[in-house]
């Protein structure tokens, strides 16, 4: 992808404007990953990635671990297909709250480089709850977002296929399928027998549904009505694929944005959504399940209003 250079400025002062933004934005990322983590009282997602990375390198099966089950200290057994682990590989050395606050920065830096390179609107996305929720909970949304626009990093795409899929739906590449299939070839050549596995811990899982099914969801099939556009078959394919209604998911949902003023609107109504819910929060509830009306009112409707307006009447994206 070629990049244009910015009005009023060298290509070289654009460049060093968006390193700048990278680092500072990379580094912020690791920071809050790292504090979270270090903090947390509930098991960060991310600790499932670092497990499952330290279990592969060991020779072992990360479908296998269960509670009680030697060298598996998690709540849970392994969600997520095989090829999730292999971006933690390096990484899993050290500790997990090093490990995640490096993982997350360097995802948060390369989203900033792709988002900049295509128009400063887009970094309201780092405003977003679902950004923060992703750092907050170690979520691998931010880097597969980046890799919608660097297909070099298409093999980081069957990480989590429900939003690898629906980005690369938005933004196709041979590159980047031909990078995906060559990970899962090598997890299949690493552990053969993965998705049997995979799949029978993924029976396990409760509400994940697909948001076509929640609440106001049938709605969401509007967005065939701009299937040819890349925003209306990201919201389309996203709306059909399971996934945990929970604000880090519903990253790729900004997006859809085309100006900076879409771009802002989706930010704060996410915000709103993530305060709504967290402020109604009462001892005992089931506090994912109680965050999916916030999620699909505020995140998947104010995203389908967007992705339907007039393409004529949205201003050129302010650079």
């Amino acid at each position: 992808m070629e990049i244009a250079r910015e009005p009023g400025g060298s290509a070289g002062g654009s460049r060093g404007r968006r390193w700048a933004i990278a680092l500072a934005l990379g580094a912020a990322s690791a920071l809050y990953s790292g504090f979270s983590f270090h903090t947390a009282t509930k098991t960060p997602d991310f600790a499932y990635f670092w497990t499952a990375a330290r279990v592969l390198l060991s020779g072992g099966d990360p479908y296998a671990g269960r509670p009680g089950v030697e060298g598996w200290t998690l709540a849970d057994p392994f969600f997520y297909p095989l090829p999730a682990a292999f971006p933690i590989l390096p990484f899993c050395w050290l500790p997990m709250p090093i490990a995640g606050a490096l993982v997350m920065g360097i995802s948060g830096g390369l989203l900033a480089w792709v988002l900049t390179r295509e128009g400063a609107h887009r970094l309201w996305m780092f405003a977003s709850a679902p950004y923060v929720m992703a750092l907050k909970v170690g979520q691998c949304s931010p880097i597969l977002v980046a890799a919608a626009f660097l297909p070099a990093l298409g093999w980081l795409l069957p990480w989590k296929p429900q939003l690898g899929l629906p980005l690369f739906l938005y933004r196709p590449s041979a590159r980047a399928a031909i990078l995906a299939a060559a990970a899962l070839a090598a997890s299949f050549a690493w552990h053969p027998g993965w998705v049997g596995s995979w799949l029978r811990n993924v029976r396990e899982l409760e509400s994940h549904p697909a948001p076509l099914l929640a609440l106001a969801g049938p709605l969401l099939v509007l967005a065939a009505l701009r299937w040819r556009t890349p925003e209306g078959r990201l919201l389309l394919a996203l709306a059909l694929t399971p996934q945990l209604l929970f604000f880090a998911d519903q990253l790729p949902l900004q997006l859809v944005a085309r100006t900076r003023r879409q771009s802002a609107m989706l930010a704060a109504a996410s915000l709103v959504a993530f305060g709504g819910w967290y402020a109604l929060l009462e001892p005992g509830d089931r506090y994912v399940l109680d965050a999916a009306p916030w999620v699909m009112s505020l995140l998947y409707l104010p995203a389908l209003a967007v992705v339907l307006w007039p393409r004529a009447r949205a201003a050129a994206p302010a650079a």
